[in-house]
């Protein structure tokens, strides 16, 4: 009897722990939405889309003061297709200009992102085929924090987390 209760025991708690807890799959779904909250409103603002890339593990950095250990990428996005020429549209890289110019918006996306996705470090904003020109990382508090241009790049291990090397 005592073994059939300790078997019972080990395998409700090996379903327990391998199945996700409601409190996990809803942050997923949460950062999820909210991904797909600010992939909407970049397009609302004029990007015919906005591509989101996700580096897993891209924020492992011994200077990261924080437990979240992935980026996300955002580049706005001009044309309807994967080629940049395709339904290409001068007003929609005009539009995604007046995004990438704004510091206040990006943080306030990236704000979005980090406060949703407990996993995200690192939310950085690009041009299209070109380089990224914002970064934000998180700081312990989940707040989402501009890095500013470094002043010696020479050295990557010697800036602060909240710097970055812009090209």
């Amino acid at each position: 009897m005592k073994y059939n209760l300790f078997t019972s025991s080990a395998i409700a708690l090996s379903l327990f722990l391998n199945f996700p807890h409601p409190s996990q799959a809803q942050s997923s779904s949460t950062c999820q939405n909210t991904v797909n909250q600010v992939k909407n409103e970049i397009i609302k603002k004029g990007a015919k889309k906005a591509l989101i890339e996700t580096g897993v593990g891209s924020a492992n950095d011994r200077r990261n003061p924080t437990n979240r250990r992935d980026g996300i990428t955002i580049t706005p996005w001009p044309s309807t297709g994967d080629n940049i020429n395709n339904g290409y549209s001068e007003r929609s890289y005009s539009r995604i200009n007046n995004i990438l110019n704004s510091p206040v918006l990006m943080n306030s996306w990236a704000n979005m992102i980090m406060r949703d996705c407990s996993n995200i470090a690192v939310v950085t904003f690009c041009i299209p085929q070109a380089d990224c020109v914002a970064s934000f990382a998180a700081s312990p508090e989940g707040k989402a924090i501009y890095r500013r241009q470094a002043s010696n790049c020479d050295n990557y291990d010697r800036i602060s987390w909240y710097e970055e090397c812009y090209n």
